[in-house]
C-alpha cells in the first residue's frame, strides 16, 4: 500500500519542510526484508538510516545499561522521540551459547515489573518486541567473545594469542609484530577456559539468528567488532584460508549464515580492519601510507584490490568505525592545517567504497564530546564529510551517558537528553525512515528527499570554533592505542527483585518515573573486478576542498530547524 505526495501538495502554503513529502508503503510483519546497492533499502526502498549504539549485554550484566535506573519502554520512547530507527547492540557469544542460564545483574524490578524472573535472552527478546512496537530496528554486534573481555577488543573473529617478534615492522612504526597466531581459550564468567574457535562464534551467531529471524525489525549482524592486529584484509592469493584475513573470514561466517538459516533477511555488516602489513598484491604508491593510523575496523583501503563478494552480494555492507582526539591524538589531528586535511585521510581509508564496490556503506559508531575545542572540531567536520559524501547512514556511540567517558553518550543521564547533540546528528541524517506498526502491518516512509544534501556550516555564535584552534599543550594526547571506546561494565548492584505485578513498564510514557524531568529538546549492480580495481588516485578529486573547510564556523546552539533549513554547505564535491 503507498500514500504519497498529495499532503504536501495540499498544505504548501500552510508549510512543507521538504520539496517532496515523504510518502508510506504498508506490508506485512513477514515480508520486510533488508538489502544494499550502493545504498541501504528495505523492501527495495531507500531506507535513511538514523542509530545509536546501545551497551551492556556485553558486559558482565548480561543486560541493557540503564534499566536500573528506568524502564525499557520509557527509555525506548526516549530513543523514538528523536527520530532514531535503529539501535545497535553489543553481544558475546558467551551470552548466546549459555542462553538459558545467564541472568541479567542490573535491573530494577520495580521500574521493569515485566522482567522479573527473565533470563538474559527473555530480556533481548522483550527488547526486539518493545522496539519493534515503536518503530526501531535492531543490529547486533558481535562485540567480544565473553563478558570477562570487558573493556577489550579481542582482534580477530576467533579466540587467538600470538608471539610477538620486536625485529618485524609493526603497523604504526617500527616497534614489532604479532606473529605465529594461535587459538587461545578464555576464562569465561563461570572460570571455565572456552576455546571460541570460528566454528564456535560461527555457531553461536546461527543460534541468534534463528531465535530472532522472523523478527521484522532484524536489520542486521554485525559481523565482528573492529578487527585490527594482526587482522588483515585478503591475502594476495596466498591462501583463501590465512588465519588472519578477515576479509575472506567475514564471507565464510554470511554464506554459512545464509546457508543455514536462511528465514534471516537482514544485512551482513562487515567493518574494516586497523594498519596493515605493506601487501604488494595491492600497494598504491600514490596515496597508500599517505596516513598513518587507522582506526580498529576503519580500514578499507584494500577494498579497492579485494571487495567482498558474499553468495548474496545485496545484502553486503561496509561500515567504518571513526572518533577523534577524544579517544586518541593520531597525527592526522596534529597537523597545522587541521580539520582541512582531514577529508583526504578518511577518502583513503573509506570513503572511495560506495565508488568502487556499488555496496552501500554505515558508519557504525562516531562520536565524541562537544567539548568547545578540537573534539568538537573534528565532529563537526565529520559530519560535513558524511553530508557532502552522501554517507549519512549513521550510528552514533552511544545512548549510554558514560559522562565520564572519552565519547560520551547522547543521554547527560538516563532522563535528560544531551541537547546540543542533537542537531549535529539530524544535520548527517536529517529525515530517517519512520517505521509504524498496527496488528500484523509495518508501514514505512519512502521517497524521502534529504533536506540538506548541501547544508551549512555557517552558524552564528558568540562562541565559534574554527579551523585554525591551536593544536597545542591544551589537547592532550591518550596513551592507549589507536582504538574505539570499549564499552564500560555497570557497576550499580543489583536493586531489589521485588515484584511488581501492576505495572506496565514497556509503554510507560518519555517522563517515566524518576529523580528529573526529561529536558526539552528541537524537537546498482556490483562493478566488476577489473571496476573495482580501479586506483584510488581517480578518485582522489572526490573530496571537500581545504578552503571550504578551513573556514568552518561550529555552534552547539544550532537548533534542529536552522540545521534542517541549512541552504548550502561549503564543501566541494566533484
Amino acid at each position: 500500500m503507498y500514500r504519497g505526495a498529495v499532503f504536501c501538495f495540499a498544505l504548501i502554503l500552510i508549510a512543507c519542510p521538504f520539496s517532496l513529502m515523504a510518502g508510506e508503503t504498508c506490508t506485512g510483519v513477514d515480508s520486510i526484508s533488508y538489502s544494499s546497492t550502493d545504498k541501504i533499502h528495505v523492501n527495495g526502498h531507500a531506507m535513511h538510516v538514523k542509530g545509536v549504539n546501545w551497551y551492556g549485554f556485553e558486559t558482565p550484566t548480561y543486560s541493557l545499561d540503564g534499566l536500573y535506573e528506568r524502564p525499557l519502554g520509557s527509555i525506548l520512547d526516549l530513543v523514538s522521540s528523536h527520530g532514531f530507527n535503529l539501535l545497535r547492540i553489543p553481544i558475546t557469544a558467551d551470552l548466546v551459547i549459555n542462553m538459558d542460564t545467564r541472568m541479567p545483574g542490573n535491573i530494577n524490578y520495580h521500574q521493569n515489573p515485566s522482567l522479573q524472573g527473565m533470563t538474559s535472552m527473555q530480556v533481548m527478546d522483550a527488547l526486539f518486541d518493545a522496539a519493534a512496537a515503536r518503530g526501531i530496528t535492531i543490529l547486533v554486534d558481535m562485540h567480544m567473545f565473553d563478558p570477562s573481555q570487558a573493556g577489550t577488543t579481542p582482534p580477530l573473529w576467533y579466540s587467538t594469542s600470538c608471539t610477538w617478534d620486536p625485529s618485524v615492522e609493526g603497523d604504526n612504526v617500527a616497534n614489532g609484530r604479532c606473529v605465529d597466531v594461535f587459538p587461545v581459550c578464555i576464562n569465561n564468567m563461570d572460570g571455565e577456559c572456552v576455546m571460541y574457535t570460528e566454528q564456535v562464534v560461527l555457531d553461536a551467531w546461527v543460534t541468534f539468528i534463528q531465535r530472532y529471524a522472523n523478527r521484522w525489525n532484524f536489520f542486521g549482524v554485525d559481523l565482528m567488532n573492529e578487527p585490527h592486529e594482526p587482522a588483515i584484509w585478503g591475502s594476495g592469493g596466498i591462501t583463501s584460508s590465512h588465519p588472519t584475513d578477515w576479509a575472506s573470514a567475514a564471507e565464510r561466517l554470511s554464506n554459512s549464515i545464509m546457508t543455514r538459516v536462511p528465514a534471516f533477511k537482514g544485512l551482513f555488516i562487515v567493518q574494516g580492519i586497523s594498519n596493515y602489513r605493506i601487501n604488494p598484491w595491492c600497494e598504491n604508491t600514490t596515496l597508500l601510507h599517505q596516513v598513518e593510523q587507522h582506526w580498529w575496523g576503519g580500514n578499507f583501503e584494500q577494498v579497492r584490490c579485494r571487495p567482498l563478494a558474499l553468495a548474496d552480494n545485496s545484502r553486503l555492507v561496509y561500515s567504518p568505525h571513526q572518533y577523534g582526539p577524544s579517544i586518541y591524538m593520531q597525527a592526522n589531528f596534529q597537523q597545522p592545517n587541521f580539520p582541512a586535511n582531514m577529508p583526504d585521510v578518511w577518502n583513503i581509508h573509506f570513503g572511495s567504497v560506495v565508488q568502487l564496490t556499488g555496496k552501500a556503506m554505515l558508519i557504525g559508531e562516531w562520536g565524541g564530546p562537544l567539548d568547545g575545542a578540537i573534539g568538537e572540531v573534528w565532529l563537526n567536520a565529520f559530519a560535513d564529510y558524511l553530508i557532502a559524501k552522501d554517507l549519512r547512514d549513521n550510528i552514533f556511540w552511544a545512548l549510554n551517558p558514560n559522562r565520564n567517558s572519552d565519547t560520551p553518550g547522547i543521554l547527560l543521564d538516563w532522563y535528560n537528553i544531551d541537547a546540543p547533540k542533537m542537531p549535529l546528528i539530524a544535520r548527517v541524517q536529517p529525515n530517517p525512515t519512520a517505521f509504524t506498526v498496527s496488528g500484523s502491518t509495518v508501514c514505512f516512509t519512502t521517497d524521502t528527499q534529504q533536506t540538506s544534501t548541501t547544508g551549512t556550516n555557517s552558524y552564528s555564535s558568540s562562541s565559534s570554533l574554527t579551523s585554525s584552534l591551536s593544536l597545542s599543550s591544551s589537547s592532550s594526547s591518550s596513551s592507549s592505542s589507536s582504538s574505539s571506546s570499549s564499552s564500560s561494565s555497570s557497576t550499580a548492584s543489583s536493586p531489589s527483585s521485588s515484584s511488581v505485578s501492576t505495572a506496565d513498564d514497556g509503554v510507560i510514557g518519555t517522563t517515566g518515573a524518576g529523580p528529573s524531568t526529561p529536558a526539552s529538546t528541537t524537537s546498482a549492480s556490483t562493478p566488476t573486478s577489473a571496476e573495482s580495481m580501479t586506483s584510488l588516485s581517480s578518485l582522489a578529486s572526490n573530496t571537500l576542498t581545504s578552503s571550504s573547510i578551513g573556514a568552518l564556523s561550529l555552534s552547539t546552539s544550532t537548533t534542529l530547524e536552522e540545521a534542517s533549513s541549512a541552504s548550502s554547505l561549503m564543501v566541494a564535491v566533484s
